[in-house]
This record gives structure tokens, C-alpha cells and sequence, in this order.
């Protein structure tokens, strides 16, 4: 499974870390956003179901700060988001990490047919 973290995260090594980071938590969690020209958002949707521009604004802005990595060391992820109103960071973390799972164990699959 650590080739397939490798090729959806970003690989990171300094000093004694060597970790994998991963992009686009957004994806993960399953926020879609679509914005106007001004870059303001023009209508969300979690997990396929429509909600607040305003409640999206906020879950967008703690998976923006937030960080979701790999330990290869410890072989062990983590994630560091703030909470938001309708969600704690742990939760999120949760479930980013569950769906990076998944998207691994996907490219394995295709790796092996």
C-alpha cells in the first residue's frame, strides 16, 4: 500500500521524518465547490447533497489549513485540521483518512490488473 500512498500524496523526507502528505482534502472529504468569476462560492455539495455557501466556506477554510500525512516510520497516519461547526477536525481526519484508503487500495487494483 506505501507505493500506492506514494503516487496520491506528495513523498517528504528531513532530518529523521519521511512522511507522505496528501492534497486536496477536500476531494477526500467529499466537498464540492463551484465558484463564480469573483472567486466567491456559488453553490456547494457534501457528499452529493447541497448545502450553505457559508457552511461550506467554513469546512473549505479548515481542510485548507489542515494537514493529512503518512508516517512511514511509525506506518501510521495523521491528520492536524481545526474544528468547525458542524464537524470536528478529528472527524475530518477520519474520514480523509478512510477515503485515502480507499483511493490506495483503487490504484492497487489497477496496478495489479
Amino acid at each position: 500500500m506505501i507505493e500506492q500512498l506514494k503516487r496520491i500524496g506528495k513523498e517528504w523526507k528531513k532530518g529523521d521524518s519521511h512522511r507522505i502528505y496528501f492534497n486536496n482534502l477536500e476531494k477526500y472529504f467529499g466537498l464540492e465547490l463551484i465558484y463564480y468569476k469573483s472567486g466567491n462560492i456559488c453553490g456547494a455539495k457534501l457528499d452529493g447533497e447541497e448545502i450553505s455557501n457559508s457552511r461550506a466556506g467554513e469546512i473549505r477554510f479548515c481542510l485548507r489549513e489542515g494537514k493529512v500525512w503518512y508516517d512511514l516510520k511509525e506506518n501510521k497516519f495523521y491528520s492536524r485540521i481545526e474544528d468547525c461547526r458542524t464537524f470536528t477536525g478529528k472527524e475530518m481526519g477520519k474520514f480523509i483518512i478512510e477515503a485515502i484508503k480507499e483511493e490506495a487500495n483503487k490504484e492497487k487494483e489497477v496496478g495489479n490488473g
